[in-house]
């Protein structure tokens, strides 16, 4: 293929992703963050799998990041009600934080 036609190609692929006829709203595919912006504060199960993540990966260190995070999602089912309400409790901190300090974000 010639330089000319992928750049058509990468053009049209454009314009029939952003067009109306694929999406049904206005609101742009890759949402677009204010500068400055911080980011959200990490649910239960995101806290739980940066925990957990290192530990599996040194276990499974040939193994990709989706076989890594699918263990990772078999451990969160398997955690105990309690040690998943310390987590819980942590977001629910860390969201009180997060609203407390940008509440002009919100």
């Amino acid at each position: 293929m010639s330089e000319k036609d992928i750049v058509r190609y990468e053009k049209e692929l454009r314009e029939i992703i952003n067009s109306k006829i694929i999406r049904k709203t206005e609101q742009p595919l890759i949402p677009t963050c204010q500068d400055g912006m911080p980011k959200r504060p990490p649910s239960a199960y995101v806290m739980f799998a940066k925990d957990v993540r290192a530990v599996l990966k040194r276990k499974m260190p040939n193994c990709e990041f989706s076989d890594v995070m699918k263990a990772v999602s078999i451990d969160w089912v398997k955690l105990s009600k309690e040690k998943k309400a310390e987590y819980y409790s942590e977001a629910r901190r860390l969201k009180i934080c997060y609203h407390k300090k940008y509440n002009e974000w919100l």
